[in-house]
C-alpha cells in the first residue's frame, strides 16, 4: 500500500511538472530575447565608451550591469519546477556530488570591462544549457550528471581547467589518430605505427596512475590522463586490427575484450567515473569495426553482457547508478544496430543463436532486475522508510521489456518458445523474491507480458482472444490478491484485447440467414467461446467484488471500481448474447420469443446491482421483438392477428404482456430506478389501448357490430378505471360512452336491430345507475359520474327510438319526435325539486327544450309543399310544442328563473309569440289559396288585438310593441301583398271582419283601461 501511495504521488507530481515545464518554456522564450536585447546593449556601451575613463569607474558600472542581468537571468529559473524534478529523478548515491551553483555570485571586476564581459556570457550560456536540458525529457538525467561534473569543478574554482582538460584529450585523440594513420610514414612501419600507439596510450596510463597516487589534489587530472590512455588504445586496436589487417578478427576481438576489462580494473582500482565511462563506450562500440569481418557475429551479444556485468559492478562500487542507465541505454543501441547488420531473422536454431538469445534476455535480467534489487537492498540499509523508485530505474525494466521482444522476434523465428520461457522464469523470480514487494510486482508484469506475447506467437488466431481472457483473468487475480496496481493494470489490457478478439471471431462466424443455423456442428465452437468468454467476465466481475475491500479501507482504485461496474454490464450483454445464441441453434423463428425472458433476467441484476445500462438494455431488447411482429405482418400482408405466423401471434401476446407486467414489477423489486416512471406511462398506454384492440377488427370484418363492440369496449374501460383508479382511463371511458351513444343512435337511425341491441343494453346500464348509483362506494361514483349525468338524455335517446318507431310503422315524422323530446325534457326541467341526476346537465336539458321545440317549425319549413296526413302531424307537433313552451313560460320554474340573466322572461314571451305568429302563419297557407291570405291577416290582427289586452298588465307592458308590429305586418300584408290577388268578396269579407274586430277590441280594451285607472 506504501508503494501504491509513493506511486500515486510520483505520477501527480509528473503531471505538475509537465504543465510548469510547458508555461516555463513560454516564459523562457520571451527571458531569453531581453536578455539578448540587453548584452547587445550592452556590448555597444563597452565598445563606445571613451578612452579617458578609469578602469574603476569601469569597472563598477559593468559590475552593476553585472549585477542586473545575473537578476534577469535568475528570474528564469523555475525554481519550484527544480525542486519537483530533483524530488522525482534525486539519486541517493549523486547526493553528494551534486553542488548547485550559487544564485547571487557577485564578483568585482579586476581585469576591466572585458573580463566581466566574458564572465557575463559564460552565464548566459550556462543558463540557456540549463533551460535547453530542461526540455529534453527522459534524457535530461544523463545530461545532468554531465553538468554535475561542470558544476563540481566550477564550484572549486577549477571550471576553466575542466575544460581544458576535456579539450587536451580530444584533441591529443585526433592527434595520434592522425598520427597512426598519416603520420610518420618513412619512420615506422604499420606495426610500429600500431605498437608506438600502444606505448603511448600505457605511458598516458601510468602517467595518470602515478599522480592520482602521489599528487593527492590532482586525482580528477589522473583520471583524466587514464581516460586518454583507454582512448587511444582502443584506437591503437582498431589499427592494428580492422585498418591495418595485422592481427586476425578473433584476436582483435580478444584484445579489446582485454581493453576493456583493463579499464574496468583501472576504474575500480583508481574508483574513478570517467575511466569507467570511457571503458564502457570503447569496448560496447569498438567491436562493431570487427562484425563485417566477423565468423561468429553473435558472439558479440555475449560480449555486451560481459561488459554490461563489469559496469554494473563498478555502478555498485562506485556507488553510481547513472552508469548502470548510461549502460542499459547504450547496449540497447548497439543490439538494435547489430540486428539491422543481421537482416532476417534464422529459420533454425543453433548454439550461437541460442547463445545469442540467452545473451539477450540476461541483459533484460541483469540490468532490470539486478540494478533495482541492488538500489532497494542498499536504501533498506540507510533508511527503512524507503521513497519510491525514481523514475529513470522504473523506465530501465519496460525499455529493456521492449528489447527482448523486439530483438528476439528478428533473431530467431522461435520467439514464442523465447517469450515463454521468459514468463515462466520471470513467474520464478516473482517466488524467490516474494518478500520485495517491487521486484514481485515488476516480476508479475512482464510474467503476463511475455505470456502474452507468446500467446501471439504460439495460439491460433481462434483461440488467441481466449487465452489472453484467460491470462488476464490468472493476473488480474494475483494483482488483486498480492495488492499489485501495475500487475492489475496489465490485466485490464489484456481482458480488454482478448475481448475485442473474442468479439470479432464471433461476429464473423456467424451467419444470419435463416438457413445458417441448420447444422449444429458449424457453430459448436462459437458457441462454446462465447459461453466461455461470458464465463470469465462473470468470474472478473466476482474477482473485483472479492477483492473490493469496505469503504473505509477500499482496496481497488476509483477507475478500477468503474470497471468493475462496466464488467458487471457486460455480463448482462453475454447473457444476452449466449441465451439468444442458443435459442437461434434451437429454433431460428421462436429465438425473439425468449426476449421477453431474458429482459425479466436482465431487470434482476440491474435491481440487485444498480446497472442503468443493463436496465436500458432490457427494454431496447423489446425492439427487435417489435421488429419480428412487423415482419409477420410484412409476411401475411395483413394486420389481422388469425392470418399471422405463430412465432408473430406469440410476440404480440408477448410484447403487450412484457409492457403491461414492468410496472408492476418494478414496484416491487426496483423502486428507486429512475424508469419507473416511464415504466408506469408504458403500462398506463397499453390499459388504454387494451379496450380498443378489437375494434379494428370489427370494423374490417364486422362493421354492423360496431356499436355492440364500442359497448363493451366502453364497459372493459370502466372496469380498468376501477382496478387501476387512474383518471386517464376515466377519461377514456367518457369518450368511449360518448361514441358507443352516437354509434347506437346512427344504428338506430338505419333501423338495424344491432342497433336496438345496444340501445337496450345501454338502457340497461342507465337504469342500473339511476337506480343503484348512490348506494355504490365513493371511488365507484367517482367512475360513473359521467355515465350516471348522462342517464336522463339517453333515455330521451330512447325515447326519440320509441317514437320514432310507432310513428315510422306508419309514416316517418320526425317533427313528432322533436316534439315528443321537448316535451321530456320540459317535464325534467319542471319537476320539483330537480332530480341530483339533472343538476349539472340541467342547462343543457333547457336548451334542448327550446331546440326541439323550434325543430318541428324548421322541419315543415323543407317539407312545405307536403299535404295530407304529414301537415296535420306537423300542425299538431307545433301546436304541442306552443303548448309546452307556454306552459314553461306561465309556470316559470326554477328553471327559467335560474337561468334569468342568460335568458329573460320578456324574451321568452315575445319568443313565444313571435313563434306563435310564425306558425298559425304556416297553417293559414296549408288552406286554399281564397282562404289563406284573408285568415292569415284576420289571425295577425286577431293576435295584436290579444297583445293588447296582455299588455294591461303592468309587467306585460313592454308587450304593446310587439302588438303594434302585428298590427303593422298585417296592414303591409293586406294594403301591398294580398290587396292585388283579393277578389271583391275576399276584400268585403277580410275588411268588414278585421274592422269589427278593432272595433269591438277598441271598446274593450278602452273599458278595460278605464277600469284599471
Amino acid at each position: 500500500m506504501q508503494l501504491k501511495d509513493e506511486l500515486l504521488e510520483l505520477r501527480a507530481e509528473l503531471d505538475k511538472l509537465r504543465c510548469e515545464q510547458t508555461e516555463q518554456q513560454q516564459g523562457l522564450t520571451s527571458q531569453l530575447d531581453r536578455l539578448s536585447s540587453k548584452l547587445d546593449s550592452l556590448q555597444l556601451k563597452v565598445n563606445t565608451q571613451a578612452l579617458d575613463t578609469s578602469d574603476n569607474d569601469l569597472a563598477v558600472s559593468m559590475e552593476e550591469q553585472s549585477s542586473q542581468t545575473t537578476r534577469a537571468i535568475e528570474t528564469v529559473t523555475p525554481t519550484k519546477q527544480a525542486d519537483a524534478y530533483q524530488q522525482v529523478t534525486i539519486d541517493p548515491w549523486s547526493e553528494t556530488e551534486l553542488t548547485p551553483p550559487s544564485q547571487h555570485q557577485t564578483r568585482k571586476a579586476k581585469s576591466g570591462a572585458s573580463t566581466e564581459l566574458a564572465a557575463q556570457l559564460s552565464q548566459s550560456a550556462a543558463q540557456l544549457s540549463d533551460s535547453l536540458i530542461s526540455l529534453l525529457g527522459p534524457l535530461s538525467g544523463i545530461f545532468n550528471q554531465i553538468k554535475s561534473f561542470y558544476q563540481h569543478y566550477q564550484g572549486r574554482g577549477q571550471g576553466p581547467v575542466f575544460l581544458m582538460t576535456v579539450a587536451g584529450i580530444i584533441t591529443l585523440t585526433l592527434g595520434f589518430g592522425y598520427l597512426l594513420q598519416y603520420s610518420i610514414n618513412n619512420w615506422f612501419s604499420e606495426l610500429g605505427k600500431a605498437l608506438f600507439g600502444f606505448a603511448s596510450a600505457n605511458a598516458f596510463i601510468a602517467i595518470g596512475a602515478f599522480i592520482h597516487k602521489k599528487r593527492p589534489g590532482m586525482q580528477d587530472f589522473a583520471s583524466s590522463l587514464v581516460g586518454l590512455g583507454l582512448i587511444l588504445n582502443f584506437l591503437s586496436a582498431y589499427f592494428i586490427g580492422p585498418y591495418f589487417g595485422l592481427i586476425p578478427t578473433s584476436i582483435s576481438f580478444i584484445l579489446l575484450f582485454l581493453i576493456t576489462l583493463a579499464g574496468f580494473g583501472i576504474s575500480m582500482r583508481l574508483e574513478t567515473k570517467v575511466v569507467s565511462v570511457i571503458s564502457l563506450v570503447g569496448g560496447s562500440l569498438a567491436p562493431m569495426m570487427l562484425i563485417t569481418a566477423s565468423q561468429s557475429p553473435l558472439l558479440y551479444l555475449p560480449y555486451l553482457l560481459i561488459i554490461g556485468g563489469c559496469a554494473l559492478i563498478q555502478s555498485r562500487k562506485l556507488n553510481w547508478p547513472p552508469l548502470m542507465e548510461v549502460t542499459s541505454l547504450l547496449h540497447i543501441a548497439c543490439i538494435e544496430v547489430f540486428m539491422l547488420y543481421l537482416g532476417q531473422a534464422f529459420p533454425y536454431l543453433d548454439w550461437e543463436i541460442a547463445l545469442g538469445i540467452i545473451s539477450i534476455s540476461g541483459i533484460f535480467y541483469l540490468y532490470g532486475f539486478t540494478g533495482i534489487y541492488w538500489l532497494l537492498k542498499s536504501r533498506s540499509d540507510d533508511n527503512p522508510n524507503t521513497s519510491p523508485l525514481t523514475s529513470r530505474i522504473l523506465a530501465l525494466p519496460f525499455a529493456l521489456i521492449a528489447l527482448v521482444l523486439v530483438a528476439s522476434s528478428q533473431l530467431t523465428l522461435f520467439d514464442g518458445e523465447v517469450f515463454l520461457i521468459n514468463s515462466g522464469i520471470c513467474i520464478g523470480l516473482f517466488f524467490i523474491f516474494r518478500n520485495s514487494l517491487q521486484i514481485k510486482n515488476i516480476s508479475l508484469v512482464f510474467a503476463g507480458s511475455f505470456a502474452g506475447f507468446a500467446a501471439l506467437n504460439l495460439v491460433s488466431h481462434e483461440y488467441l482472444g481466449l487465452v489472453l481472457l484467460l491470462e488476464g483473468l490468472l493476473l488480474l487475480w494475483l494483482g488483486a490478491k498480492e495488492r499489485l496496481t501495475s500487475v492489475r493494470a496489465e490485466a485490464y489490457v489484456l481482458l480488454a484485447l482478448g475481448l475485442l478478439l473474442n468479439i470479432s471471431g464471433i461476429l464473423n462466424s456467424i451467419d444470419l440467414s435463416p438457413f445458417g443455423f441448420s447444422n449444429f456442428d458449424i457453430y459448436g465452437f462459437t458457441l462454446i467461446l462465447l459461453l466461455l468468454t461470458t464465463a470469465t467476465i462473470y468470474s472478473i466481475g466476482q474477482l473485483l467484488q472479492r477483492y473490493q475491500g469496505d469503504e473505509k479501507k477500499p482496496y481497488l482504485l476509483p477507475y478500477e471500481r468503474q470497471i468493475s461496474l462496466l464488467v458487471k454490464e457486460l455480463v448482462s450483454v453475454g447473457y444476452t448474447a449466449s441465451l439468444l445464441f442458443i435459442a437461434a441453434l434451437t429454433s431460428y423463428d421462436f429465438s425473439l420469443n425468449f426476449i421477453p425472458l431474458i429482459s425479466l433476467l436482465l431487470l434482476y441484476l440491474a435491481a440487485r446491482d444498480k446497472l442503468k445500462f443493463t436496465e436500458l438494455f432490457a427494454w431496447l431488447l423489446l425492439v427487435p421483438l417489435l421488429l419480428q411482429i412487423s415482419f409477420g405482418i410484412l409476411e401475411s400482408g395483413s394486420f389481422s392477428f388469425r392470418h399471422q405466423a405463430l412465432y408473430a401471434q406469440i410476440a404480440r401476446v408477448e410484447l403487450f404482456a412484457s409492457l403491461i407486467l414492468a410496472y408492476y414489477w418494478y414496484k416491487r423489486h426496483f423502486s428507486d430506478s429512475k424508469l419507473v416512471q416511464f415504466a408506469g406511462v408504458v403500462q398506463l398506454v397499453c390499459f388504454i389501448c387494451l379496450p380498443l384492440l378489437f375494434i379494428p377488427k370489427v370494423i374490417r370484418e364486422y362493421g354492423e357490430y360496431i356499436s355492440l363492440a364500442l359497448w363493451l369496449s366502453c364497459f372493459i374501460s370502466l372496469i380498468l378505471a376501477r382496478v387501476i383508479r387512474h383518471r386517464a382511463l376515466i377519461f377514456e371511458a367518457k369518450i368511449l360512452t360518448l361514441i358507443a351513444i352516437s354509434s347506437t343512435a346512427l344504428s338506430c337511425l338505419e333501423h338495424e336491430w344491432q342497433g336496438l341491441i345496444a340501445l337496450t343494453i345501454g338502457a340497461i346500464m342507465m337504469s342500473l345507475l339511476l337506480v343503484r348509483y348512490q348506494q355504490l362506494d365513493r371511488l365507484s361514483q367517482r367512475i360513473l359520474t359521467f355515465q350516471w349525468q348522462l342517464s336522463p338524455f339517453y333515455f330521451g335517446l330512447v325515447t326519440a327510438v320509441l317514437v320514432q318507431s310507432l310513428v315510422g310503422i306508419w309514416l316517418s315524422h320526425w317533427g313528432v319526435v322533436a316534439a315528443v323530446l321537448s316535451g321530456y325534457f320540459a317535464w325534467l326541467i319542471s319537476l320539483k325539486p330537480i332530480p341530483a341526476v339533472l343538476k349539472p346537465g340541467v342547462s343543457v336539458a333547457y336548451g334542448l327544450t327550446l331546440v326541439f321545440a323550434i325543430a318541428p317549425l324548421l322541419i315543415h319549413k323543407e317539407t312545405y309543399i307536403a299535404s295530407g296526413v304529414e301537415n296535420l302531424l306537423f300542425c299538431l307537433s307545433e301546436a304541442t310544442t306552443l303548448g309546452v313552451l307556454a306552459w314553461l313560460v306561465l309556470n316559470n320554474g326554477s328553471v327559467i328563473r335560474a337561468h334569468k340573466a342568460q335568458l329573460p322572461l320578456v324574451i321568452l314571451h315575445w319568443g313565444w309569440h313571435l313563434l306563435l305568429g310564425i306558425n298559425y302563419m304556416m297553417w293559414s297557407y296549408q288552406l286554399p289559396h281564397e282562404f289563406a291570405a284573408p285568415i292569415s291577416a284576420i289571425l295577425l290582427v286577431i293576435h295584436g288585438c290579444a297583445l293588447m289586452f296582455i299588455s294591461l298588465n303592468p309587467k306585460q307592458a313592454q308587450i304593446i310593441k310587439l302588438a303594434g308590429l302585428l298590427f303593422a305586418l298585417a296592414c303591409f300584408k293586406v294594403i301591398f301583398v294580398d290587396m292585388a290577388n283579393f277578389e271583391i268578396i275576399q276584400k268585403v269579407v277580410a275588411f268588414m271582419i278585421i274592422g269589427a274586430i278593432l272595433l269591438s277590441v277598441s271598446y274593450f280594451y278602452q273599458r278595460a283601461r278605464n277600469q284599471q285607472n
